[in-house]
Parts: structure tokens; sequence; C-alpha cells
């Protein structure tokens, strides 16, 4: 009994605990319940990142993080300079799009917002794009859902309509030196932006008088007809900007209200787009600076929207002094800057605020920029702002660029949580695209026997190789070409058509120039020897040249011009004598209308006079080649030769951006 009764004391007493440790767990449930529920309205970043891994059971990727209710995520998806890059990369990136897009909406529902642009040059680069006159681009890029495209300054390339007129009167029936983009820009599904862009004649004085303005920088000039080209005026004149206009086809800015936010995406193009396209093509433009034009239209939108972004054809250092020169203005005037032009991976916050991207380019990446928008103030948290800039579109792996919204499943690659999958419907333009240009494109021209690589501001073997032919179906005594305008290097193996048009994508015509006086020579020849990278140099075939130069990345120190002699040994110039050859001694040259018209900056070749008209380069060389198949070696044989300078050869940093 006294046992049974010990045994029921302590039964008693057992079940006097489990009902406590019941009641403390039951505590402990009500307690996580209140939280849960407490997380609806102010859950945590970091437990809505830990629950989208748990989601996807991918307790290692370490993925962004929603915001919390009542917060808004407003993504903004951005790519710049494709140029033609059409396959495999625009279906591809068709599907990353789709999949950040639904994988947020499902995640967030109306709290999650997607927005693309492009900071400039579509086309020039491909056969794919320029056979149809950038049609299939454009056509692609209004299915993908973007929403503003800066043009960049290549998107003028084209000229009238016809796929080999980029400017008037060379056979085109279009008289409109425009008549491709603006075409283009009727059929797009999305706005082209540039609000720096105006007609020059639409330009007045505040006084009402008409007044005569620079192409670069719109800036007010006097003629001085002593001068080649224009002066600027010594007393700044007023132009009434509230007057100018920009061509029909461009908009300065769009407004898109996405959630609860209004955001302005602000377009500019590079002030030196008129010494970067067809120069006949954009003669009666002129490009603004970017900064005093994005002041004066955030000015104006001042109210109507909430978040602005700059979307621009220039990149690294302008971009960022344009954020830094913004921040003096006072909190919130920009908010992100898409930067294009370059070519470079950028990825900066200016002052821990603004963030400012560009991605390389011809489709290979993409950059990404996260606002946490709160709709109670209409403020963004520039705290949780998020960006990245190179991203990557794989569809069996995660790349590091990525990692931050990628997670692989059954060995596919998510984005966001959504499979990611080539787009389809995009494929099949293409394919069709491809079979019209089949014929066109698959002609061979000869055989590389080894990889003909192409350098800015070194010798190559891709200059020389194309030099070379250009001064031999040419009969000129030196042929130049701008390393700006070779695109491309050409693989090991059979040169097609199409591999060659990756090279010389643009219509420019060759011409011969009688007369070059070696004074203008001596001249082009050290503004193409004082580069590092930053724009390309001028090679060429016909000459010897020696130069020293010390580079500091991209930019020059210093560079000398050494000596100058044609290829059967007669002196021209040496850097202790001077010029040697005779004062009436003239040379032959072919080379690009181009540059004859002084194009990327070679000002000295305007006003020689040219006196043949070979036609499109590309066309030229590719009927010599048909006829003659080519075979190409590696080769150089020192005609552009860098000397050490202070017992060491500067070799640092000349690999640059294009134009």
């Amino acid at each position: 009994m006294g046992g049974r009764k010990g045994q029921g004391g302590s039964f008693e007493c057992g079940l006097g605990r489990q009902a406590a440790w019941a009641g403390l767990v039951f505590a402990v449930l009500l307690l996580v319940s209140a939280v849960a529920h407490a997380g609806d309205k102010s859950l945590s970043a970091a437990g809505a990142g830990a629950s989208l891994r748990n989601r996807l059971g991918d307790e290692s990727a370490d993925l962004w993080q929603d915001p919390p209710e009542p917060f808004e995520l407003l993504t903004i998806l951005g790519t710049n300079d494709l140029h033609g890059a059409v396959d495999p990369h625009l279906p591809d990136w068709a599907g990353a799009v789709r999949a950040i897009r639904e994988g947020q909406k499902k995640r967030l529902g109306a709290r999650s917002s997607v927005l693309l642009v492009d900071a400039g040059d579509q086309f020039q680069g491909t056969l794919l794009s320029n056979f149809n006159e950038g049609k299939l681009v454009f056509d692609a890029y209004s299915a993908i859902g973007y929403d503003a495209v800066v043009p960049g300054n290549h998107d003028y390339d084209f000229g009238p309509e016809g796929w080999l007129y980029d400017k008037t009167g060379q056979g085109s029936s279009d008289p409109n030196p425009r008549g491709v983009i603006e075409k283009l820009a009727r059929l797009a599904a999305f706005p082209l932006l540039s609000a720096n862009t105006y007609l020059r004649e639409s330009l007045h004085e505040a006084t009402g008088g008409p007044v005569v303005v620079t192409q670069k920088g719109c800036l007010p000039v006097q003629a001085d007809p002593a001068a080649q080209g224009e002066k600027v005026a010594q007393a700044a004149t007023a132009v009434a900007w509230d007057q100018a206009i920009r061509p029909a086809f461009l908009q300065p800015y769009v407004i898109r209200r996405v959630g609860s936010a209004r955001v302005a995406l602000i377009g500019l193009d590079n002030p030196d787009t008129g010494t970067m396209t067809t120069i006949e093509n954009v003669s009666d433009l002129c490009f603004r600076d970017m900064l005093e034009t994005y002041r004066e239209i955030r000015s104006e939108l001042e109210g109507q929207a909430d978040v602005f972004v700059a979307v621009m054809h220039h990149g690294s250092p302008q971009s960022e002094a344009f954020a830094e020169a913004l921040l003096q203005d006072g909190p919130d005037r920009l908010h992100a800057i898409f930067s294009g032009h370059t070519h470079r991976i950028e990825k900066k916050k200016i002052a821990e605020l603004i963030p400012v991207v560009q991605s390389g380019a011809n489709g290979e990446a993409f950059s990404r920029v996260d606002f946490v928008f709160d709709p109670r103030t209409r403020k963004v948290d520039h705290s949780k702002t998020r960006m990245l800039a190179g991203g990557k579109v794989k569809f069996d792996q995660c790349a590091e660029s990525v990692r931050p919204f990628c997670h692989i499943k059954e060995g596919q690659a998510h984005f966001e949580g959504w499979k990611l999958e080539s787009d389809s419907k995009l494929q099949s333009q293409v394919a069709l695209a491809r079979d019209e240009l089949k014929p066109v494109g698959s002609r061979v021209l000869g055989v590389a026997e080894n990889l003909l690589t192409r350098d800015r501001t070194r010798e190559n073997p891709l200059a020389n190789v194309l030099t070379d032919a250009l001064k031999e179906t040419s009969g000129a005594d030196i042929a130049f070409l701008n390393m700006g305008g070779l695109r491309a290097d050409i693989p090991a193996g059979d040169v097609t058509y199409e591999a060659f048009f990756r090279v010389l994508p643009f219509n420019n015509r060759a011409v011969v120039m009688e007369h070059l006086d070696l004074e203008r020579l001596i001249r082009l020849l050290r503004a193409s020897i004082a580069t590092c990278g930053a724009s390309g140099a001028l090679m060429q075939s016909g000459l010897r040249v020696r130069f020293e130069r010390e580079c500091q990345g991209q930019t020059v120190a210093s560079s000398r011009l050494v000596s100058v002699q044609t290829v059967q040994g007669e002196r021209l110039y040496d850097a202790e004598q001077g010029i040697l050859g005779p004062p009436d001694r003239r040379l032959r040259v072919a080379t690009l209308d181009f540059l004859a018209a002084g194009g990327s900056g070679y000002s000295d070749f305007i006003g020689v006079p040219v006196t043949e008209d070979l036609g499109i380069l590309r066309e030229r060389l590719v009927e010599q080649f048909l006829a003659h198949p080519a075979r190409w070696q590696a080769a150089t044989d020192g005609r552009w030769r860098w000397l050490p300078t202070g017992g060491s050869k500067k070799l640092s940093g000349p690999s640059g951006a294009p134009n």
C-alpha cells in the first residue's frame, strides 16, 4: 500500500511536471504564432530571406532578402552595347527577364515591380542585326518588354533605308539621313530617350535671334573664317532652351507608374556622338552637356516622380562625376545611373547613395539595381539599395554575379525561384532571320591559319592584314584604319562573310585622298600614338613608325614620335631633326570616308582632297578575297614600334573601350 501511495504520489507529481511543460510549450507556440503573424506586417528582411531559402531548399545560397510589408521592391534591369549580338543572347535574356518578373511576383505580388532599360548602341556588330537594319533587335526588345532605350552613337550609323547605305547620296532612294532609326522608333513598343539631343536650327538666343552652336555641347559659337571648324564665342550667349526642339523620334524622359512608385527614366546621349557615327547623319543635331540637361529636366519633373534614374550612353569616369555633381544639389536628385559606351563592367555606389552600373558589351551580361520603396513616405530607403553588374545568364549553374537571386534545382538554374528557360518564340524568329541571310553570310573568303587579333593601341595582326589589303586594292602610298572601327577578331579556320562582317560591321566607304602633306601626316601620327586605349589609334600600311609612350592605365602620361619612314626606306621625320622630306612632298592615302571627315577626332584629314570613292570598304575587300581567296597568318612586322621609355617599355592598360 505504502508502495502504491508512494507510486501514486510520484505519478501525480509527474503529471504536474508534464502539465507545466505542456503549458510552457503552448505558450511558446502562441509566441511563435504571434511573431509569425506580426511578421506579415513587420517581418525582418533577414527572416524574409531565410524564408525564401527554406522554400527553395538551398541553405547554402546567400540570397537577397525581400522587404517587409508595406515596403515595395522596385527592380531595374539594364543592358548596354548589344551591338547586334542577337544569337543566342536575346532569347536567353528574355527568359531571364521573365524569371525575375514571375519569381518576384509570385513571392511579393503587387509589392514587386520590374523595369527594363538599355543604355545605347543596340546595333552595328553582326550581320544578323544589320541585314534587317535593326528590326530584329527592336522586335525582340519589344517582346521582352523594355521600358526605355537610349540610342547611343551607333544607332545613327544605319542612315537612310537600305542595309548597304549608311548615308544619303550613295544609291539609296531614301533621302532621310535618319530614315532607319526613325522607322524603328515608330515600330518599337518602347520610347527612344535622349533629353540632350536638339535640332541645331531650332536654337535661339534668349532675345529671339538665331544662334550657331557646336555639335558637341550645343555651345554658342562665332564664325572665324581664318580658323578651321568652329570657334566658341568668348562672351557666353544664353540659349532659350525652353524653345529648343528635339527630333520628333526622341523623348527626353518617360515616367513609369509601378506599384506605388512613379519612376522617371531620363535618357542622355554621349555629347561626342557627332564624331563617333556617320557625320552626315547627325550634322543638323547637337548634343548638349549631360549634367546641364539633367538638372533642367529634374527641376521640371519635381513633384511628378518619386524615383529618378539616368540612362546614359557614357561610362566612367564621366558617369561617376555626373553622380558626384548631383549630390551637391541635395538629396534624392538622382537615384541611379545605368551607363554604356565604354564596354566595361562598372559597379560603384557614389557616397553610398547612387548606384552607377554598366555591364560590358555584346549581350554577355546585365546590370540590376533594387530599391526598397516606402509607399507611405514615397521615399527610397538608400540603406537597402543593392546592385550588381556583369550578371550572367547560365542555365545549368549560378554564376557568381547572380548568386543573390539564383539557385539550382534538379540541375537547372532558377532566378528568383523561377526556372530559367530560353524564349522559344524569339529563338524561332532568330532562326528565320538566319535562314534569310545564309546565302550571303556563308560565303568563304579565305582561311585564317591562326587567330587574328586586334589591339586598340599596339601593332596587331588583324590591322596589318586589313591595312595591307586596303593599300593593295587602292594603289595608295599609305593606308589608314582606325582601331575603333575593327570590332572583332577573326578565329582560326575558314573565314566566312558573316565572320568578316563582325570585324567591319560599318558601311564606311574606302576613299583615296591625294596630296597629304608631311605636316598633316606627322600631326595625325602624333595624335595616334597619344592614346592608351581610351580612343583607338590609327594603324597603317606603308610606313615604319617608331615612338615612345608612357601609359597610366588608359591615361597618356607622355608620348613622343621618334621617327617615320616609308617601307622603301625614305626618311620622312626624325625627332631630333624634324620633318626631313621636301616641303612639296605629298602622299597618296587610302582611308575611310568617316576618317576623311574628321571622325574619331582625327581632324587633320579634313581639307585633304578626296579623289576616288572605292565603295564600302568591307564589300571592296570581299570582292578581292572572293576572287583571290586569302590565307592569313597572325604576324606583325614592326611597322608600329613602341620603344622603351626610361629603360623599360610601358605596356600597362591600353586595351580600352570602343568609340
